[in-house]
């Protein structure tokens, strides 16, 4: 298994065991996946802020 796929396999147990997706009636996996996916925009984000100052080349 993958690094990030086990990552989301453990951030989708985390989120059933607090019962975090019954709010919004959404599967843990698919609260999961969002949650990772968010990290990523978040991830480029950063590294374009980087390029924009200079800092990434």
């Amino acid at each position: 298994m993958s690094a990030e796929r086990e990552f989301r396999t453990e951030l989708a147990e985390v989120i059933n065991r607090h019962s975090r997706e019954k709010h919004s009636n959404t599967p843990d996996y698919i609260l999961a996946n969002y949650l990772a996916a968010c990290l990523g925009a978040f991830d480029a984000a950063i590294e374009a802020r980087g390029i924009h100052k200079g800092d990434i080349r």
